[in-house]
């Protein structure tokens, strides 16, 4: 739950009140709606959204509305998308909770930092560690500056090492990076980590096939449909880097309508793969990367149970950095099924934190086996080079 530290107070400035009721915040559709219940009648037809907003926030103050807006404002974080990496080298098991206490002990103080940690319902293999912080922005008005938020941690230990996985975010980075330094290793060095890139495939058809390879590797589900495609052509450069950057944005205003169209063109690509078959419609996929230059570089998409087709699992994966092909980043949206009563209208099924956790591990390792299979047939086809 995300809640803010400082709106204890009891009055707050019009300038105050005037960032309360933003855009981000409340609709201006819901706002006139809200002062109409008290009689005043406002418009903001004929004048701009931030004219009428200036007005609404010099009225008496309504505790009602800003109550309903604060509530709003403080509902729970979403999932988020997930981050994961294995790191090979540890010592066999691992007191995590030891070294989540060694942490705490040194960022617990000094960044406001509250952990938690407890391990997970029918898995005691995988310790969840919760960290409580607070969130500064200095750039908002003073009862918003001051955020209380929360990071999940999930640590595994398998056969392949120590498995971590967390929501993506600066504030779990760092505290990722400080947990590295009390797990134990094997060896002196740094710890061994195993990360998913794609910055070594440096064609379009390659970074394409690595997604198609993701969608349709997902252990127990079947490839339905994609929802959303993002697209890209760019790839790390070298020495023409400043070069291209300048011709980027030279040829910035055509850039968005050609993306758009070449998202249309790759997402019915996608989905005519499900339905025709593999062979014959991976083949024009392909193709068209070649010939386009554009690639793959995120995604969502809908499968279903291959035990129980009623199931269906919208995905979604990426990479913080597209152009980099770093920094994988991947989300279980929802699970949902089709209405017994009207067959048009998806249903929304709860999932326990166990099922969105192993629905997450089938996801990760269905990439990695995906980067691994082009990686390997990249050996197969140049085995004269290291």
């Amino acid at each position: 739950m995300a809640k803010y530290a400082l709106l204890s107070r009891i009055y707050l400035t019009d300038q105050e009140l005037f960032e309360l009721m933003s855009p981000k915040n409340i609709s201006t559709t819901l706002l006139l709606k809200k002062f109409r219940s008290r009689g005043l009648f406002f418009s903001n037809i004929g004048g701009s959204e931030t004219t009428f907003r200036l007005k609404a926030s010099q009225l008496p103050s309504d505790w009602d509305l800003i109550d309903s807006i604060v509530g709003r404002m403080e509902r729970s974080d979403p999932a988020g998308k997930k981050s994961n990496e294995v790191i090979k080298n540890c010592v066999p098991e691992q007191d995590i909770e030891a070294a989540v206490r060694e942490l705490e002990a040194v960022r617990g103080r000094k960044y406001h930092e509250i952990y938690k940690t407890t391990k997970a319902s029918g898995d005691d293999k995988t310790t969840i560690i919760e960290v409580g912080f607070t969130e500064i922005d200095l750039s908002v008005a003073l009862p918003y500056q001051r955020r209380q938020r929360k990071v999940k941690i999930e640590v595994t230990e398998g056969a392949d090492g120590l498995c971590i996985n967390y929501t993506s975010g600066a504030a779990a980075d760092k505290i990722i990076e400080g947990l590295k330094s009390f797990i134990q290793y094997t060896t002196p060095n740094e710890p061994d980590i195993q990360r998913i890139s794609v910055n070594s495939l440096r064609t379009a058809e390659l970074r394409t096939r690595f997604f198609m390879l993701l969608i349709r590797g997902i252990e127990g589900f079947q490839f339905d449909n994609s929802t959303q495609i993002l697209v890209d052509r760019r790839f790390p450069e070298d020495d023409e880097s400043e070069e291209a950057d300048e011709e980027e944005n030279a040829l910035e205003p055509g850039r968005r309508k050609a993306e758009t169209f070449a998202e249309k063109k790759l997402k019915g690509l996608v989905n005519r793969v499900s339905l025709h078959g593999e062979q014959v419609e991976s083949a024009d996929l392909y193709e068209h990367a070649r010939n386009s230059g554009y690639y793959i570089a995120g995604m969502k998409w809908t499968a279903f149970g291959q035990r129980d087709s009623q199931v269906h699992v919208d995905f979604e994966a990426g990479f913080d950095d597209p152009v980099e092909g770093k920094s994988f980043i991947f989300s279980v949206v929802r699970q949902w099924q089709f209405s017994d009563e009207d067959p048009d209208i998806d249903e929304t099924v709860e999932m326990s934190e166990g099922l969105r956790r192993r629905f997450e591990q089938l996801l990760y390792t269905s990439a990695v086996k995906a980067l691994n299979e082009i990686l390997e047939s990249q050996k197969q086809a140049s085995p004269g080079e290291e």
